[in-house]
């Protein structure tokens, strides 16, 4: 299998306590002790060993799970905005072009090099299939995780969708599972001329993060291609640190409303 430019290195597992403080996770900074219930130490609705309490158990999952997926999903990430693949192709294509219209000036038989044309298609459209499956792995990882955080701290869906920060009015959890759902249903979406009212519901989603145009009923919609590309640009600039920023300020702006209407659990 041919590869173009070179792709990024894995990066090291960040260090706990690098995440909780570079991230401002308040419940994480004091020690987390084992809870002792009807003379046995606690579990988590999970079955692992509960430490202080509920939230900061969900929270120290969480941050674990972020850390130790940290090297892979920062790698599938980046190499999902990088553009050294898509320059060398295009420097390809470029070639082909220059050679053939060479041949022409200078009174030579004209004879495209069509295999070599095809050959920089086939590498530019296997490329744009690789970041559609890298962003989709990297946004069904990220919606997983958050909503299992949700789940375990027990917030609400008005909390799920009012916490910051948002995205053209759209929290990042909503903007995160409306993209979830377009990497597992996409190839239905594409034959769906007019949406079912589900569909339709993370398609407006959809819209507005990324600026689109949509019908009130979603006919002649866009949504058939894999759109985790474009959102992930969309929500961090293409850059993977601010990408965990929003991550953590919304799980801590989660906490807080939960803690709002009801105390610690």
């Amino acid at each position: 299998m041919e590869i173009l430019a070179q792709s990024p290195a894995l990066s090291s597992v960040p260090g706990y306590r690098e995440i909780v403080e570079r991230n401002e996770i308040g419940l994480l900074m004091g020690p987390g002790d084992l809870v002792a219930r009807n003379g046995d130490l606690a579990l988590t609705r999970r079955g692992d060993l509960m430490l202080k309490n509920v939230d900061h158990s969900a929270y120290l999952r969480l941050v674990q799970q972020w850390r130790l997926n940290y090297p892979t999903q920062k790698l599938l990430f980046e190499t999902v905005f990088d553009d050294a693949w898509q320059a060398e192709i295009e420097a390809r294509r470029a070639a082909v072009i220059e050679r053939d219209m060479a041949d022409t000036l200078h009174g030579r038989a004209f004879n495209p090099d069509t295999s070599a044309w095809h050959a920089a298609n086939d590498q530019a459209g296997s490329n744009d299939v690789a970041k559609a499956i890298y962003a989709g792995t990297v946004t069904i990882f990220l919606n997983k995780s958050l909503g299992s955080f949700r789940s375990d701290i027990d917030a609400t869906e008005a909390e799920w969708a009012t916490a910051l920060p948002v995205f053209s009015g759209h929290s990042l959890g909503q903007v995160l599972t409306a993209t979830a759902n377009n990497v597992r249903h996409n190839d239905e979406w594409q034959t769906a001329t007019k949406p079912n009212s589900r569909q339709l519901a993370s398609m407006r989603i959809l819209a507005a993060a990324l600026n689109e145009p949509l019908a009130v009923d979603g006919r002649n919609h866009r949504f058939g291609r894999d759109v985790a590309p474009e959102v992930l640009k969309a929500i961090s600039g293409d850059d993977f640190q601010r990408l965990e920023k929003h991550v953590f300020s919304f799980t801590n702006e989660l906490l807080r409303l939960r803690e709002q209407r009801r105390p610690s659990l």
